[in-house]
Parts: structure tokens; sequence; C-alpha cells
């Protein structure tokens, strides 16, 4: 019994039954859209669980010069596919062969940025702008793709390490306070009262000397002034339009709000039981779009019910649990490492999960090994396969 419930058993044992759960709803769906999903589909489990198989059982170095060679390889295909894709440029086409390259470079930032944050050792203003800008260059790079959710996993990423990381509390203060500026800057007025507010407290009552308090009113104020300015002239009117109506989709029930009521809708239709495999109406009739990926949750809830998607949620807790309960043996690099893998798992499950429900904006970001997508598969698997070369 001790050995199935050790830490690599709880990752291993919800891996494979998310992964073979999403299979059977690939293959439900596909009976509405061709057989050629579920094939493809399985090619891709096949491949990410030999590739999670192999690399569980290698060690991984601590490349410290390396790492700037994998940041520079991911700029360099960042940049590349801008120039040689056109329309959309997430993906990289050689030959019959594509993969998106915004997860293909995932790994290799992932390892450089746990780098980044390890060897960093002094923990001020200047080393966290500097980690930041390592960050946003690849932010800004998938952003102009356009690729909004995948471009705000590196922000979530920065977050999640200078939490878990050594730097002083006033550090810390200085991103959350523009965190909570970039939320309080859709609305102008909800903006006034929070900033004034805030800076009140921190010129009044606060006892940081007055370059921390100029620093951090700073915090407030540019955050707010700018995401104005990206907001109307860096994202796309598609980008702008999810924003708007995930706040009231029934503004525009057959346009940009379609998406948001037809997966509430489904996942409702499901009930405590769901309707049953291969039973769902919402996915057949085509009312679902994207029910292969992005609303893949939400047409598996309409077949499985509210039982059916709180097991795969508890699935994915007791993924995302195992992979923290092995965190909590690791230092230095490894720990950032593992932390950036856990962060992105996180992130796609929170961001697929809370687009569905209408709790967050939907951004085409896929529910890690349940959703279709070669790509982000693999990667996720690769990037799971590597927390088990940190075993002891």
């Amino acid at each position: 019994m001790r050995g199935i419930l050790n830490p690599y058993n709880r990752i291993f044992i919800p891996y494979l039954f998310i992964s073979i759960l999403g299979i059977l709803n690939i293959y439900s769906v596909s009976r509405s859209f061709g057989d050629y999903l579920f094939y493809r589909h399985i090619t891709y489990f096949f491949l990410g669980l030999g590739v999670f198989i192999f690399l569980s059982r290698v060690k991984l170095p601590e490349w410290k010069e390396f790492s700037y060679i994998f940041f520079s390889i991911s700029i360099f295909l960042l940049l590349f596919v801008l120039l040689k894709e056109k329309g959309i440029k997430r993906w990289l086409f050689i030959g019959n062969f594509s993969f998106q390259v915004s997860d293909a470079c995932k790994p290799l930032l992932i390892y450089f940025l746990s780098m980044a944050f390890y060897f960093n050792k002094k923990r001020g203003y200047i080393d966290s702008f500097k980690i930041l800008f390592l960050h946003i260059l690849p932010f800004f790079l998938i952003l102009i793709e356009p690729d909004l959710g995948s471009a705000f996993f590196y922000i979530f990423l920065f977050a999640f390490y200078l939490i878990f990381s050594s730097f002083n509390i006033k550090v810390k203060l200085f991103y959350i306070f523009a965190f909570l500026s970039l939320i309080f800057s859709l609305n102008f007025f909800a903006f006034f009262i929070f900033s004034s507010l805030l800076m009140l407290f921190i010129i009044i009552f606060s006892k940081f000397p007055m370059g921390d308090k100029i620093l951090l009113t700073f915090s407030i104020l540019i955050p707010g002034l700018t995401v104005p300015f990206i907001y109307n002239n860096l994202l796309k009117e598609y980008q702008r339009k999810r924003i708007m109506y995930f706040l009231n989709p029934s503004e525009d029930p057959k346009g940009a709000g379609w998406q948001i009521l037809q997966g509430k809708l489904a996942i409702g239709s499901g009930g405590i039981l769901g309707k049953g495999f291969l039973k769902g109406s919402h996915k057949s009739l085509a009312f679902l779009p994207q029910a292969h990926s992005d609303f893949a949750f939400a047409s598996f809830a309409e077949e499985f019910g509210f039982i059916g998607s709180s097991l795969l949620i508890l699935l994915y807790f007791s993924l995302l649990s195992g992979i923290l309960n092995i965190l909590k043996e690791k230092e230095g690099f490894s720990y950032f490492f593992i932390l950036g893998i856990f962060a992105s798992i996180f992130y796609s499950f929170l961001v697929n999960i809370g687009g569905v429900i209408g709790f967050l904006p939907v951004t085409g970001i896929p529910l890690p090994f349940f959703s279709y997508g070669g790509t982000n598969f693999v990667i996720h698997s690769l990037l799971l396969g590597l927390v088990f070369s940190f075993r002891k």
C-alpha cells in the first residue's frame, strides 16, 4: 500500500487515468467530427507516454552554462516562426510535420528561468527586474503570434517563482501591487479608488524608506496606465472580445459570447450522472465549439455529469499534490525546476477550466493530458517525466 501511495505513483497513476479519460472523450467527439482526431490523439498518447517513461529513468544534469544556450534556442525559434509563417504564427511547419513553438520551447525556458532564480543571490529590486525581463521577452514574442493564453504563462511563472523565492517582502509587495493594479485597471473608477487608497497607505502608514515608497507607488501607477494602451493597441480584436464577453457573454449570445454560453449549457445539461458515453448532444449537433480541445471538459461533463467531472478534477488535484510532495524534498535548482513544471500544469488546468465555466476568458489553452493537441500533450508528458528524473 505504501508503494502505491508514494509521491511518484501519485503522479503516474493520475497522469495515466487522465490520459485514458481524454482518449475516451476524443473518441466520443471524433464520432461527430471524424475518426482522424481519435487516431492522431492515440499516436500523441503513445508518443507522450514513451517520452514520459524514458525521461523518468534519466537524471537531469544542472547545466548553468547550457541553460543560456537553451534560452537562445527558444528565443530564436519564437523569432523564426514570427518571420517565417504567415497569418497566425503559432505553428512551425516542416514538410508534413508541424508543432506549436510556444509549447515546444517551454521545457527549455523553464530550465533557464529556474537557473536564473536559483543563481540570483542578491534578491533586490534590480535583480528582480533582470529576471522579469527574461520572462517578459518570451511573453511579448508569444503575444505577437498572437497567443494570449500561452504568453501570460510566463507572467504567471514569474509570480510563482517570486512568491516561493527568498526575495524580501518589499520586492514581493512591489509585484503584488503591480498585479492588483493590472486587475483594477480594467475599470477606470475602480482603479482610481484602489490606487488612491493603496498610495495613501504607502505614503502615510507604511514604515518603508522613501525610496521603497516611491517604487511601490510606481508599481501601482505604471501597470494601470499601460494596460489600456496594451488593450487598445497590442491585442487583436478577437482577444478584446474574449475579455469583454467573458464578463457578460449574454450581450452577444450568437457571436463572441457563443463559446462561453454553449460551454455552460453543455456542462449544465449533463446533470449529476451525465447523458452517457457517446450520447452528448451539444458536440454532435456542433453547438459546442472546439469540443475536442478548448472545450473538451464541457463535452466530457455533458456525458459524465457532475460525478464524472468531479472525478476528473480530483485526478488533477492528486497529480498536482503529488508534484508538491516531491517539491517539499527538494532545494536549489531542482526546487525551482519542479516548481516551474507544477506552475505549467496548474496554469493550463486553471485557465482551461476557468474559461469553460466562465470564470476566466477563453484563451485556447488545452487541458493537459486530456484535450486534443499533440505538441501540448507530448511536452507536458516530457515535463512530468523530468519530475521523476530528480528522484533520489
